[in-house]
């Protein structure tokens, strides 16, 4: 024989569990605790998996969308009944417990909430009604904050992860290109997929994400501005035109050691003139690598690229990556 709890006999006589409503704090803790529980085990088995498009991240993904269903369909169905005269669940208990568990927190508190009006006398349709609103706004809000959300650029050249060979390899975090400005000087110049930026003091780094070059885009230069005798001369007189390939000669010492086969001309590179100093040596790391030093001067600024290609790196050569930023930059 079934057992009758006092709980039963007043939802018999009145219709509803929502008319003996009493939240139980404990129970509705112990859901939100769970709910937790698991966000922060899925949550570390993305970070233990080891990036954004392995199987822990998309269990991420599955488990959120998993939660919304679910929670839905008890609104819909379970937590709806709460008002009726045949509530699925008869339990205070239980109920605290699933609208701890399913409601994430906040909404949990909100569904206990709106039951205990319910039982002061406020229409139990609204207040269904309203609980159900705002759960389907929640769930729009997520929607349009997934589906419109744009990734900046990551912005550090280390991010990295140990595996347990002991190896370190660049997570595969790559986006889409995208347009850099320089907050100076109002220079842009496009930034194609597969690189990663590092802010530095003195200009900005791309790194590959292969790490088989580096693009150095150096803080624009005001040669004007240092001038002892710039009341005398108008900015947009510095230009191209003053200087010569001889000017650059040697600059490649700058950057590399025991470089021997340096070598400056002028090249037209997209809309600009360019002087290039090209060599090969070793960097300050000591990196066996390859240069190529890009000069553009206008309106008393130099803008200055240095491209790093490692000599000993197997994979694909950026030189064309590095070229196409030059090509795209407007002064």
């Amino acid at each position: 024989m079934t057992r009758t709890t006092s709980e039963d006999a007043t939802i018999i006589n009145r219709g509803s569990l929502s008319s003996v409503w009493k939240t139980e704090s404990g129970y509705a803790t112990l859901g939100i605790f769970a709910n937790i529980a698991i966000v922060l085990a899925v949550t570390l088995s993305v970070y233990l998996s080891g990036g954004s498009s392995t199987i822990g991240s998309k269990a991420l993904s599955g488990t959120c969308a998993a939660s919304f269903i679910v929670a839905g369909l008890y609104l819909l169905t379970i937590y709806r009944s709460y008002y009726s005269s045949k509530p699925i669940v008869r339990s205070c208990k239980i109920a605290s417990f699933l609208n701890g568990f399913l409601g994430a927190g906040l909404f949990g508190l909100l569904w206990n909430r709106l039951l205990t009006k319910s039982k002061s006398g406020d229409s139990a349709g609204v207040l269904g009604a309203i609980a159900l609103l705002l759960w389907a706004a929640y769930i729009v809000f997520n929607i349009y904050t997934i589906t419109n959300y744009q990734p900046k650029p990551i912005t550090s050249q280390t991010d990295s992860r140990l595996y347990s060979d002991g190896s370190y390899q660049r997570m595969d975090l790559v986006y889409d290109g995208y347009t850099y400005t320089d907050d100076d000087t109002g220079a842009t110049f496009d930034v194609p997929s597969g690189w990663v930026e590092d802010e530095r003091s003195g200009g900005v780094v791309f790194t590959s994400i292969d790490d088989t070059a580096k693009v150095w885009f150096l803080e624009p230069y005001d040669i004007w501005n240092n001038l002892d005798n710039k009341d005398s001369i108008s900015r947009d007189a510095i230009n191209q035109e003053i200087y010569a390939e001889d000017n650059f000669a040697g600059l490649s010492s700058e950057y590399l050691a025991d470089c021997k086969d340096e070598k400056v001309s002028s090249e037209t590179i997209g809309s600009y003139d360019y002087f290039v100093v090209t060599g090969s040596g070793y960097t300050k790391g000591g990196t066996k690598a390859q240069m190529k030093y890009c000069t553009h001067i206008e309106n008393g600024y130099a803008y200055q690229w240095v491209f790093f290609k490692y000599a000993d790196s197997k994979s694909q050569d950026r030189a064309s990556d590095y070229i196409a930023m030059i090509e795209s930059a407007k002064y």
